[in-house]
């Protein structure tokens, strides 16, 4: 076989890496060839914080849809808090506003653009599947779209959209702990899926690292820290309710028998106690 080109075997990843810390931080010796490149040029913290948040943002391609297949396919969404998941997509959308207007790294928020519409289809589904999805859903879906949009653009002052999301880090504790209870309750995690949590987990850790080495901003940091946290728990959820049980039938499909009874087991059947007037005078 004739030459191809040169193959880079595996340092792909770190030549993706790289070429994302000269996007952002301005290093031009990179672009010469691959044999240039040295990783004494740059922080081994930056350049394992870049290839986790390549890692995040891969992800989060797949995100929330086996979720929202998980609801599709069982026409159900039992167990699953409507208002956390609420809370979550007006919680990404506000995020995504606020790393906008911070002008953060691309890199520590890329996958909140690829989560935020995977929650709103979420909303939908699970609307769909308890038979609610109507005006108010569309209507709130669409607002909650006018308002990143207005927050993202700067046509809302930044000072709100900061105040917002100094606001959504009390929304991460509205959002997962009603989820949290139910479980709690149900002794199960019902429809709630394991790959997504886990997903979800393990996207945490990895955003949590990044934005301590690359954002300098308290209220960044703190929200990563909580929304971790409360994840963690969910994860520990998983492990306690280790629920292999079907879910109960749905009324409509709980089957009726409409045979009589046979004179044998209405012999055999107990009847309730009931009792006679006194035939005394």
């Amino acid at each position: 076989m004739g030459r191809g080109r040169p193959r880079l075997s595996g340092r792909w990843w770190l030549l993706l890496t790289v070429a994302l810390l000269h996007r952002e931080y301005g290093r031009p010796s990179v672009f010469t060839a691959p044999e240039c490149v040295r990783i004494d040029d740059f922080s081994l913290e930056i350049l394992l914080s870049k290839a986790l948040s390549i890692a995040v943002i891969a992800g989060s391609c797949i995100g929330k849809m086996p979720q929202v297949l998980a609801v599709w396919q069982a026409k159900s969404a039992q167990g699953l808090s409507k208002v956390s998941i609420w809370t979550e997509a007006v919680s990404m959308g506000v995020q995504l506003s606020y790393n906008i207007v911070r002008h953060t790294p691309l890199t520590t928020y890329a996958e909140v653009a690829i989560l935020f519409p995977q929650m709103l289809i979420l909303t939908v589904v699970v609307a769909w599947a308890d038979a609610k999805l109507g005006p108010r859903v569309w209507i709130a879906c669409a607002c909650l779209c006018t308002g990143v949009v207005l927050m993202s653009t700067g046509l809302v002052s930044a000072t709100v959209t900061a105040a917002a999301y100094g606001v959504i880090a009390l929304f991460g504790i509205v959002a997962v702990l009603p989820q949290v209870v139910i479980n709690y309750k149900n002794k199960s995690t019902g429809q709630l899926s394991l790959l997504v949590t886990g997903m979800t987990f393990g996207g945490m850790g990895a955003r949590l690292y990044t934005t301590f080495v690359e954002v300098d901003d308290i209220a960044l940091r703190a929200t990563m820290l909580l929304n971790f946290s409360l994840v963690s728990t969910l994860m520990m959820q998983f492990a306690i309710y280790r629920d292999t049980r079907p879910l109960p039938p749905k009324p409509s499909e709980i089957e009726i028998d409409l045979e009589p009874e046979s004179p044998a087991e209405r012999m055999t059947t107990p009847k309730p106690f009931k009792r006679q007037n006194s035939m005394v005078q």
